[in-house]
């Protein structure tokens, strides 16, 4: 996989206006397992560009899976811890190299935040 430039360096520490924080008083349109699975897609077409390594957007979309396990068990608060870990995961793999910063993916992010991000 290439390297991340600069120029994706810097865009990390952008500020971006999000569409929203998870976990509020209200959910994403659609619900949770809705978001979810926008997020797995979201991943797919970030790997499909060239845009993460596989492996990282293989162990993101399985803890995605867990997440929605959890969701369906009705614990949204270990829901949403599982998909705070994808996010801290994908942005240190952001800062090693391992998937871009621009892209589905990245973008998904920085529209939906995390409660304390």
């Amino acid at each position: 996989m290439a390297t991340i430039g600069e120029d994706d360096i810097t865009s990390l520490n952008e500020a971006v206006t999000p569409k929203a924080t998870l976990g509020g008083r209200s959910e994403p349109a659609g619900g949770y397992g809705t978001w979810l699975q926008r997020f797995d897609q979201a991943l797919m077409a970030q790997e499909a560009t060239g845009g993460i390594d596989p492996r990282v957007s293989g162990k993101a979309r399985e803890k995605l899976r867990k997440a929605a396990r959890k969701l369906g068990e009705g614990h949204l608060d270990s829901t949403l811890n599982h998909v705070a870990g994808v996010y801290r995961d994908l942005l240190r793999a952001q800062e090693k190299g391992d998937m871009r910063s621009s892209g589905p993916a990245a973008e998904f992010m920085r529209d939906w935040r995390l409660p304390g991000h």
